[in-house]
C-alpha cells in the first residue's frame, strides 16, 4: 500500500509541476484547470491510500474515504488508530490544508469552484502541530504546492507513528 500512496503523491506532483510550467507558456486556461483537477484526483487518492495503509497496519481489512469513516471502521473492529484523531481534526477544521484539499476535490463536481485567498509557508508548520494548523488557500499553483507539501509531511508523520504500532 505504501507504493500506491507514494505513486499517487508522485502523480499529484507531476500535475502540479506541469500546471506551473503552463503559466510560463500562456497556455489555455482549460489546460491549467485540467492539471488542477488531476492534481486533486491524485492528492485525494494519496490521502485515501494513506488511510488504507493505516487501517492495514492495524490489521483491519477495509478502506475509507475520510478519517471519520476510517475511525468508524476501526471502532467496529475494536481497534484504536491514534493518528486518525489528528487527521479527523484536520478534516473538520474548515481552514486546514486537508479540509481545503477535500473541499476543492468536492468542488470539481460543482458547476463552479470558489477560491479563497491568503497562504502561509508550510515550512513554518512544525510536524507535531500539523493537526492544529489552519490556513486559507487560493486557486493558484503556489497554494496547491503548499497543500502538496503538507500532504507529503503528513504522510511522513503518520508513517513515523506507525512504526510504534
Amino acid at each position: 500500500m505504501r507504493a500506491r500512496t507514494n505513486q499517487k503523491l508522485y502523480m499529484a506532483r507531476l500535475n502540479l509541476d506541469h500546471w506551473e510550467s503552463l503559466l510560463t507558456r500562456n497556455a489555455l486556461p482549460v489546460e491549467g484547470e485540467a492539471c488542477r483537477e488531476s492534481f486533486l484526483f491524485h492528492a485525494v487518492g494519496g490521502y485515501r491510500s494513506l488511510l488504507a495503509e493505516m487501517l492495514d497496519a492495524a490489521d483491519i481489512d477495509a478502506s475509507a474515504d475520510t478519517a471519520d469513516q476510517a475511525a468508524i471502521v476501526a471502532e467496529k473492529y475494536g481497534k484504536t488508530v491514534a493518528e486518525l484523531s489528528a487527521l479527523l481534526q484536520l478534516e473538520e477544521t474548515q481552514e486546514s490544508w486537508l479540509s481545503a484539499l477535500l473541499m476543492k476535490w468536492d468542488g470539481c463536481w460543482l458547476p463552479s469552484a470558489t477560491g479563497v485567498v491568503e497562504a502561509a509557508s508550510v515550512e513554518s508548520i512544525p510536524l507535531k502541530d500539523l493537526s492544529s494548523h489552519t490556513v486559507k488557500f487560493s486557486d493558484v499553483p503556489e497554494s496547491y504546492r503548499m497543500i502538496y507539501e503538507s500532504l507529503k509531511a503528513m504522510i511522513a508523520w503518520v508513517r513515523s507513528q506507525m512504526v510504534e504500532w
